[in-house]
């Protein structure tokens, strides 16, 4: 019990630390008044819709009223859209899941072969293939590889939607660039933790027990080995509905990153601060669940805390 609760109250925490440090970040971007008021508008009325938007008051006072309205569930309005935040995030978020869950799915079908025979091949020509490929996902931008995909199967070939969700074709793009993009390093973890597990004594002891080589790989090594890739997927899917800013933005897909990067642009306050912050509330709630889970199945990660 007292680990959860420590593990809670860092959480907390950490949500304020970071409400804080989003909060001064918007505002330190620039003033979103200039992006609202006509061309040739007065000072007078600059200064009134300054007042208006609460942003004549002192950051401090600021603070106070965004962070109060936050927890009454109540993000404010679009500065450009009028609407209500939530109202919009709502809306854009079915893309954004919808693009992590198919990418996370391609990454695990290409995960589970892929790693496992490069274990069972371990130091072979396959084996360091694997690696070669592994790192060349991890390495090559997704916003440069987004384009060529762009220019080759939109452009030239015509076989893919160029951009958008039109088309029920307009997700293999960017869920096959980012489900590659992640592959990678689940690959090489899934690889690792094979050959460890190939080595290990209760693998010896099946085997010396006579039991088939398939079941010896499949029942005992790839099933221990694979807890710890769908920890890992876990987080790979926080991160993808965080990090889907790029890959949204080359694709024009309309999830939650091309509204981040419009609102961005546009200065939009409060439905930055929406997004940045209910993304990493969502994060480290995700995070500290499954720290908890952890420590509830293997009693020592309580020990060493």
């Amino acid at each position: 019990m007292k680990y959860i609760v420590k593990k809670l109250l860092q959480a907390v925490i950490t949500i304020f630390i970071v409400s804080v440090i989003i909060f001064l970040a918007v505002r330190a971007s620039g003033d979103p008044v200039n992006n609202l008021i006509p061309d040739g508008a007065t000072k007078q009325q600059k200064e009134l819709i300054t007042e208006q938007l609460g942003l004549d008051k002192p950051l401090i006072v600021q603070y106070g009223i965004f962070i109060t309205d936050v927890l009454t569930g109540d993000f404010g309005n679009s500065y450009t859209s009028k609407r209500p935040v939530l109202e919009v995030i709502f809306e854009k978020l079915p893309y954004t899941l919808e693009l992590a869950v198919v990418a996370i799915l391609i990454a695990v079908v290409l995960t589970i072969p892929i790693g496992s025979l490069a274990a069972l091949k371990r130091n072979t020509w396959i084996d360091r293939l694997v690696i070669g490929i592994s790192s060349l996902e991890e390495a090559v931008p997704i916003f440069f590889a987004g384009i060529f995909v762009i220019q080759i199967f939109g452009v030239k070939l015509k076989i893919l939607p160029v951009s958008g969700a039109d088309s029920p074709l307009g997700i293999i793009g960017p869920s096959v660039l980012l489900g590659l993009a992640i592959s990678g390093s689940m690959t090489m973890l899934l690889r690792n933790n094979m050959i460890q597990a190939l080595e290990s004594e209760y693998v010896k002891f099946a085997r010396l027990r006579g039991i088939a080589e398939y079941k010896v790989v499949l029942k005992h090594a790839l099933r221990n080995s694979f807890s710890s890739v769908l920890s890992f997927s876990a987080f790979v899917f926080a991160n993808l509905i965080a990090g889907s800013v790029v890959i949204e933005s080359v694709f024009n897909w309309p999830g939650i990153g091309m509204l981040s990067y419009n609102s961005v642009i546009g200065r939009d306050f409060p439905m930055v601060q929406a997004v940045v912050l209910i993304l990493a509330v969502f994060m480290i709630v995700l995070s500290t669940v499954i720290d908890i889970i952890l420590a509830f199945l293997d009693p020592r990660i309580r020990k060493a805390e």
